[in-house]
């Protein structure tokens, strides 16, 4: 909420979507690729599944996010 460039991203049309666009994907590389091997000791497995789950992170994860930072910042 205090970076006023995504706030004025997400009012744009179709705002919420780029900002989802972008924000699941790196969600889901920073935890797949950095957080849970960091915590596993184990290298990721970058499969079907893996690209599933990364695309899976745009709608399911990042829009909600993005649609409630579009919704408070009317």
């Amino acid at each position: 909420m205090s970076s006023s460039w995504v706030r004025g991203v997400v009012a744009s049309p179709y705002g919420v979507i780029a900002v989802a666009a972008v924000y699941g994907p790196l969600i889901w590389m920073a935890m797949s690729l950095a957080i849970i091997p960091l915590f596993t000791h184990r290298p990721p497995v970058i499969n079907i599944r893996w690209w599933v789950q990364f695309v899976g992170h745009i709608p399911f994860v990042a829009l909600p996010i993005a649609a409630t930072i579009g919704r408070t910042s009317l």
